[in-house]
């Protein structure tokens, strides 16, 4: 019984490690293909500007 678990696990890992293999192969793929990773930015470059014009106004009254 115990050798059955040992195999079951050892298959277990051995696909895992497949799986992380397949997964950074093709990150490094789209990385050069230029694919933004990660998350998306909650605000718009031109609404950062603006919060950053706006805390610059209020420091210098």
């Amino acid at each position: 019984m115990i050798g059955v678990i040992n195999s079951q696990q050892c298959s277990a890992q051995f696909e895992r490690s497949l799986i992380v293999e397949r997964t950074q192969s093709r990150l490094v793929v789209a990385k050069k293909c230029g694919v933004n990773l990660g998350r998306l930015h909650a605000l718009k470059t031109s609404q950062i500007k603006h919060a950053k014009k706006l805390i610059e106004n209020c420091e210098h009254h």
